[in-house]
This record gives structure tokens, sequence and C-alpha cells, in this order.
């Protein structure tokens, strides 16, 4: 064959060739970008068939696509409306699945659903209509000591409202239940701030919890921890229930990473926003293991001294707390020069003192990638070619590489345990009941606003489960854990004697 006789698209397809081949293995790691649904992205099939093009050109094999915008959704939802905007007849999450899993034209991308969890409405997109949820339970928002509902921003469901637990664990279960998706990230799991959470359904769950009376006050100790519950009951119950349905699913969430970071491992509880102002502890979750991916997502400017200070800092705290899971970091390359999204992607690859690093990298955003306003083809080749942006001849994603793997997934060891509590009959599920896990592990467990109660990663075996709740007869039961399944074991308690009660 003579190379003069080719075509120069197909001269350059072989440059190209020849020079991945040359250059050393670059290991699995995940690469993704945030597609939000307020920029075009995937409103059209054509927009799709471009963001699945464009997500290969850039050697990435995922992507995070916010299908559940405020309340309303970019597939086809069977609780909550289409968003505006969107055909009829058209699917945006089908199409991303269909086109992403296609590998006829590239590498298989994973598709993630990206749920934006509490904020239900923005106030600057007027009123919702007639069907969308806020209109149909005003009841839910969420209120600020004062009693006001808006935050400036968003309307928000409460985490503290039973009905709330229960609908947005629908809302999941009905998606990862219908569609092929590879991953269900939460985003916005957390509460509005420390003032936020007073929803009056809230309110009295606390006070019968606690035997109070009144309203506490929003850095109350007791009522901060009972919030946090709140958001960590969502998430573990969902986690448990999309195991026991897809066991391959990958769970993850878009966590809080503002200043300041912990440099300690007592300033976690002190003094970080997400523990203290929002009151989301995403790193009790990565200890439990309800997550498989977390996500912080580290918006920095890297060009000012003292924000990438606090991406170094977020970044060591992050890798040092993954524990058995994976870490997968959200730099903002919205907020930074190409040059500089690069250092950021370079540091996650690199370990901490205790031998950890990040798994990948999941950007912010696919519809801004570079303060410069470059196009975005430029973009693509400084991430996968050699270019004056980087100073390494080895470009951060010189070759397409697979995720990397989950062994907790592929070949488990532990398994899981979930239940419901409830009291007389199945349809009264009991707020705050006691269940006492007992075998080659032991946990202590409380049922949450649904009744709900889990447990992850425990070594197979036979174990023992003892529920109690005032007013009714403690009751024991047992059951099996099976490596890699979720064992069901519901509890009914019966109606205490008088001579018996509590």
């Amino acid at each position: 064959m003579c190379l003069r006789n080719l075509p120069p698209y197909c001269l350059a397809a072989l440059a190209c060739e020849l020079l991945t081949h040359s250059l050393p293995a670059q290991p699995p790691e995940f690469r993704a970008f945030w597609v939000d649904a307020f920029h075009p992205g995937f409103t059209n099939s054509a927009q799709v068939t471009q963001l699945i093009a464009d997500t290969r050109a850039a050697n990435c094999n995922a992507l995070v696509v916010e299908v559940r915008r405020r309340g309303d959704a970019y597939y086809n939802s069977k609780y909550e409306p289409k968003a505006a905007g969107i055909d009829t007849n058209f699917d945006p999450l089908a199409d991303l699945i269909t086109k992403g899993h296609d590998t006829s034209k590239g590498p298989r991308l994973e598709i993630h659903a990206w749920m934006t969890v509490y904020p239900v409405w923005r106030g600057a997109d007027g009123s919702p209509p007639p069907d969308h949820p806020m209109r149909l339970h005003p009841d839910w928002l969420s209120r600020q000591v004062g009693g006001e509902d808006y935050d400036e921003h968003n309307y928000n469901f409460d985490p503290g409202h039973p009905a709330v637990q229960k609908y947005l664990c629908d809302v999941a279960m009905d998606l990862i239940s219908r569609y092929d998706v590879d991953g269900f990230a939460f985003d916005r799991i957390s509460y509005a701030g420390k003032k936020w959470g007073y929803n009056t359904n809230a309110v009295n769950r606390f006070n019968r919890r606690f035997v109070r009376t009144g309203q506490p006050g929003p850095g109350d100790p007791d009522w901060c921890q009972f919030r946090r519950d709140q958001v960590t009951a969502l998430v573990r119950k969902v986690y448990l229930s999309a195991f026991a349905l897809k066991p391959q699913l990958k769970i993850s969430a878009g966590t809080i990473a503002w200043p300041p970071a912990p440099v300690a491992e007592t300033q976690w509880a002190k003094s970080s926003a997400a523990y203290n102002l929002v009151l989301q502890d995403w790193r009790g979750w990565m200890e439990e293991g309800i997550l498989d991916m977390n996500m912080p997502m580290m918006y920095y400017r890297q060009t000012t001294p003292h924000y990438a200070t606090s991406f170094a800092q977020w970044l060591k705290f992050a890798k040092d707390h993954r524990y058995s899971r994976h870490l997968v970091i959200s730099p903002g390359i919205y907020q930074n020069a190409v040059s500089n999204t690069i250092i950021q992607i370079r540091m996650t690859r690199e370990r901490t003192t205790a031998g950890v690093q990040a798994d990948g990298v999941c950007m912010y955003s696919y519809a801004i990638q570079t303060t410069e306003k470059l196009p975005r083809e430029v973009f693509t080749a400084a991430v996968t070619q050699p270019s004056k942006y980087d100073s390494s001849s080895v470009s951060v994603f010189a070759q397409p590489v697979p995720t990397p793997d989950m062994p907790w997934k592929r070949k488990p060891v532990n398994g899981h345990l979930k239940g419901f509590v409830s009291g007389g009959d199945l349809t009264n599920t009991l707020d705050g009941a006691t269940i006492t896990v007992t075998g080659p592990k032991k946990r202590n467990l409380t049922s949450d606003a649904t009744g709900f109660y889990g447990a992850v990663d425990l070594p197979p075996g036979t174990y023992t489960i003892v529920t109690s709740f005032p007013e009714y007869a403690s009751a024991t039961n047992t059951c099996g854990v099976v490596a890699g399944k979720v064992t069901t074991q519901d509890v009914l308690l019966g109606a205490a004697t008088p001579n018996s009660r509590h």
C-alpha cells in the first residue's frame, strides 16, 4: 500500500493510531461530564447524537445526565411530568442509553441518571404546571426557621417529611427499574442550610422522638443530627433497594466540598460545611458503604491561591476517606482555563501519604468547558493530544480506557439486609423502631420515617434481629445473609400487653 495515495483524513487517522500504540497503557479510570438540563445537550435526538460523539472524542467513558431537574422528567416518568420543551414522543434518557451503549460507532459509554433530589421548583420559572408535584403537595415543602418556604433560588421538599421520603424513593426506583442505566447519581441531596427543615410534620416527628415540645433551634445538636439522619436514610434506602433489583448498578452522589476543607479528622464534624451547614454526612455514607462512588463537587479556580489550596486539601481528605468504595472528583472546569483543568485532573491521580488516589473525574460541565470560551474541539484536543496547554507529552486522556472495576460488585464477599418495621398490621410502619442485628457482625439500627431499616456489607451467615418500639411487643426474627445478595426481612410487631409496655 502506498501512503501517498491515501486521502488526508486517512493519514491523520493512521498517525493517531500509531501514536496511540506507542504510548504506555493508561489504567482504567472513570472519565465523565456532568450534563445539566439548563443548557442544550439532550433535549432532542440530534443533541444526544452530538453529545455521545463529543464524549467519545474526548476519550471519556461515561456521562452523568440531569434527567430530573426540578420535579420534572427527561424520561417517561410514572410520577412526574415531562420537562417543558421535550417532544411528547421523545424520551431523552432512552435515546442516551441506546446511543451510548451502541458500540458500532465507538466504545460503550456508561449512562448515569442524575436526579436533583430536594429542590422541586425554581422561583425564576414562574408557576409550576397543574400536574407538578409542588402543586400537588404544597404541604411537603421545607420551611425556614421563620416559616419561609423559598430559599431565594428554589422551593424544596423537606427531607424529614415521611411522604417525601417515600415519594423520592419511588421516583428513583421507577427510573432504575425501567431504564438500563449504568448508574444513578444523587444531587442536591442535603438541606438548603442549617435554618431549613421546619416543615411541621418533620418538627413533630423530632419532638415525638426526643419527647420534646416547641421548635428546636437551628443549631440544636439533636435537631442537626436528626436532619442529617433524614438525608442519610434516603441514600441508604435507594442504595439497598437498587442493589436488590440491579446489583451492578452504580449509586453515586455529587457531594458538598465547600471551604473550609478539613485538614484533621476532627474538623469534618466541627467545621465542614457539608456536615454542619447543609447537614450532609457524606463521609459517613462512604464509611457505611451506601455509595459506590463519592463525587465531591470541587469547583475551585486554580489561579486563586486560597482556592487552589482548598482544592488540594479537599482532594486529600476525600482520597483518605474513600474507604472501600470509589472516589471520583468533580472539578469545576467551567471555572478554569484548559491548562489548569489539566493540572487538577493530574492531581486526582497523585497518591496521598496513605497511598490513596482517586478513581477518576466527572467534569462540570459538558456545556461550559473553559473560561477562555474556546471551541469544544480545542478542549477535546488538549486532553487527548500533546498541546500547548499541557507540559506533559502524554495527554491526560491519551487513550480510551474502561471504567475501573468495583470488586464489591463483581466478586462480593459480603451481603446486605433490609426490611420494613410495622406495628399491628403492615400498613402501620413504625418511625424510630430500634433494631439490633447480631451474627457474624453486630449492627444497631433505627427505622426511618417510612419504617425502613437496612445494613450493608454484612459477612455471610445467620443473623438474629431483635426489634422493639414503645407500646408494641418486641419481636425476634432470624435470617440468613448471602454474599452479593440483599436479604429482605420485614418485621411485624404485635400490640404489647399492659404489663410488657415500655
